[in-house]
């Protein structure tokens, strides 16, 4: 009876059964989890074997563990083999993302240097769109960069409305999160500011407290433009 039961876990095992699309952590974790136990059962497996085989008593029984062992065996080298592919996928798909970034973040760059946009004519526009978490930078009726931002998440909000600068701060700390830095600040309204972030992944969607995120290097960029251009030739408009 016990054999019985032994063979049964082996070959019916605990299934995992995966979706099509980027496998997550998750899955991966899962398939690890379930190696593991394979893993266990083979050896307990093994183990009754070699009880039976010293007893020299039953071949018919001694023959049914060696199927049970061979099973378990190669189930076990599948699963390596799904978790192994899992990974391979997943550092795939994370490659292409990075790739996919980093040619984003060419386009993003891609437009006139600083020194051109102070001598351009024409006063300042950081225009902030909630909707699609873009922000747009103008000089007169040129439209100079278009940048991903992350706004209030929910329970959150950033102010909408017209505003002007009226403190810049080359690297500051947040009282209110735990000292959080927020280089190249730009602060518009009370404690609201724009400022660079090293959570780009968050870039595009709803993910701060209230402020405006952006990439460390264009809040450096729009920090140098907005000092050299002036307070009251910079109007920072945010709307929905």
């Amino acid at each position: 009876m016990r054999l019985y039961y032994l063979v049964m876990l082996i070959v019916m095992g605990s299934s995992y059964s995966f979706g099509y699309g980027y496998p997550n952590q998750r899955e991966i974790d899962a398939l690890t989890r379930e190696i593991y136990i394979s893993q266990q059962q083979h050896r307990l497996l093994y183990e009754q074997y070699m009880i039976e085989k010293s007893k020299h008593l039953n071949t018919r029984r001694v023959n049914a563990y060696v199927k049970a062992l061979n099973k378990s065996r190669y189930r076990g080298i599948e699963l390596i083999k799904s978790r192994n592919r899992l990974i391979l996928d997943k550092r795939r798909y994370i490659s292409e993302q990075e790739r996919q970034r980093a040619a984003m973040y060419a386009k993003e760059d891609s437009g006139p240097t600083v020194e051109q946009i102070v001598n351009m004519k024409g006063k300042m526009l950081v225009d902030i769109d909630l909707s699609s978490q873009r922000m747009r930078l103008y000089k007169g009726d040129r439209l100079l960069y278009s940048w991903q931002v992350s706004t209030a998440r929910r329970g959150y909000t950033t102010p909408q409305g017209k505003y002007k600068p009226y403190h810049l701060e080359k690297m500051h700390y947040s009282k209110l999160y735990d000292n959080s830095p927020m280089p190249y600040s730009i602060f518009f309204k009370h404690g609201y500011a724009i400022h660079g972030t090293n959570y780009v992944r968050s870039l595009g969607r709803r993910a701060s407290h209230g402020c405006v995120r952006l990439r460390t290097s264009n809040a450096k960029k729009l920090y140098t433009i907005i000092k050299r251009s002036g307070y009251k030739n910079t109007t920072i408009k945010i709307r929905a």
